[in-house]
């Protein structure tokens, strides 16, 4: 399983990064950045993040939330 500690920046290949606006409620507009990015031998991947909180870290973290996403199993219903 993926952890958070096997997940380095030298690891990560930033793809694209685009800003894009969105619209959540009527006349009201957010500001989004969207990271594709590849980790290792993964296929792309593709996070959000709000512009005001778009740092180094906060994307590393974002990336790490992701991809620990992939490696959990299957919950099977009852």
């Amino acid at each position: 399983m993926t952890s958070a500690i096997d997940i380095k920046w030298e690891d990560i290949r930033i793809i694209s990064t685009e800003e894009i606006t969105i619209y959540p409620k009527p006349g009201q507009t957010s500001q989004i950045v969207v990271v594709t990015y590849i980790y290792k031998d993964f296929p792309p991947r593709t996070v959000w993040i709000d512009k005001d909180k778009y740092t180094k870290q906060n994307l590393l973290r974002l990336i790490q939330e992701d991809l620990k996403s992939l490696t959990k199993p299957p919950v099977l219903p009852p």
